[in-house]
């Protein structure tokens, strides 16, 4: 709904679809209820022109390797590589899919993760006011290192948006800043950090033309640049 905050006033409207904790599973056969859903989502949007710009997001990271909290500093590795493969296969169809249907798809990329829950973060800081380190910059590359290597199966007809740059520097992300919490636990975005992400997708629509109605969308990367 942030994104609706955004968009709104420049007179477009927002719909959401989103099933919690779905792995990437469209087309991949395995008979789950995300596959089923994401399969009912893919016919709805192709039977709506009207909905013309599409977001994509996942907590993409978590569903290649599994989740962070209780292997950090390690990166956690929990999920077999045939699985991992089975799950970005997916990812890519869904978002050529998409794009064959005429969409204008933005790829939006998941957003650093906590080590800890960000309440246990504050609560324990010596300067609660002061930037709180969520994980370190070189975690958090190696954490999405499948992603990096691997962008350039998607279509190049997407645009890519990264938003790592609004929450990391090169030495450490931060789940706070200034006294505001950007997470309200260890991975979702409080109301503060979603406006914050939500501000950085619509600039970016706009820029690269991705907005419904408007002309020559410029697909690529449109990333936060680091602070």
């Amino acid at each position: 709904y942030p994104l609706a905050d955004v968009l709104n006033p420049q007179g477009y409207a927002v719909r959401q679809l989103s099933f919690g904790g779905c792995d990437p599973s469209f087309g991949a056969g395995t008979g789950s209820a995300c596959e089923a859903w994401t399969s009912e989502v893919v016919d709805y949007l192709k039977q709506h022109p009207e909905v013309g710009t599409v977001v994509v997001a996942y907590r993409l990271h978590s569903h290649l390797y599994g989740g962070h909290v209780d292997a950090y500093p390690a990166q956690p590795d929990i999920v077999d590589a045939r699985t991992r493969e089975r799950r970005w296969q997916a990812y890519v169809r869904l978002i050529e899919v998409l794009a064959s249907a005429g969409k204008r798809v933005i790829v939006l990329e998941q957003v650093p993760e906590v080590r800890r829950r960000v309440h246990d973060l504050i609560f324990t800081a010596a300067d609660p006011a002061a930037p709180i380190v969520s994980v370190s910059r070189a975690w958090w590359d190696e954490r999405r290192a499948y992603l990096q290597q691997h962008r350039g199966e998607l279509p190049a007809s997407v645009l890519q948006i990264d938003p790592t740059g609004l929450f990391c520097d090169q030495q450490n992300c931060h789940a706070s800043e200034g006294g505001v919490a950007w997470y309200f636990d260890h991975n979702h975005l409080s109301a503060a950090g979603a406006h914050r992400l939500s501000t950085l997708v619509a600039d970016c629509a706009q820029a690269r033309g991705f907005l419904p109605g408007t002309v020559a969308p410029q697909p690529g990367r449109c990333d936060a640049g680091a602070r």
